[in-house]
């Protein structure tokens, strides 16, 4: 097998819609790098209080907590996390806890998974 370079396993990662968001942003970098920077800061808060709902059984904190998430995840084209964000959303709409527990590991799986991408594509950017 041939060396890897450096954050090559970033590129065309399926947990972030890299092409799309260089697109978006194509005139403001720094824009994006600023996003980046606020979304990893206020993702564990964000996350937090999906958690706390779906604890408390609050449908209606769920769906504004899954809300939030879900347009700061739209900004970067998180497909993966978008669906596990949006199937939560809807926990909370129906008022049907049963899968919630369920819904926020796989939540927390997926933002895990996207945090070094999208860390990548911050320093990517800036250089």
């Amino acid at each position: 097998l041939g060396a890897v370079s450096e954050g090559a396993e970033y590129t065309n990662n399926p947990i972030l819609g890299r092409h799309k968001v260089l697109d978006r942003f194509e005139e403001d970098r720094s824009l994006l790098g600023e996003l980046i920077g606020v979304f990893l800061q206020d993702y564990p808060k964000m996350l937090a209080a999906v958690r706390e709902a779906v604890r408390d059984h609050d449908g209606l904190a769920l769906e504004r907590a899954a809300q939030t998430l879900e347009s700061s995840l739209g900004l970067f084209a998180a497909e993966a996390a978008l669906e596990v964000v949006r199937r939560t959303e809807q926990i909370g709409r129906m008022g049907d806890f049963g899968n919630g527990e369920d819904a926020v590991a796989q939540l927390e799986e997926e933002l895990e998974r996207l945090r070094p991408a999208l860390t990548h594509l911050g320093r990517e950017i800036v250089l």
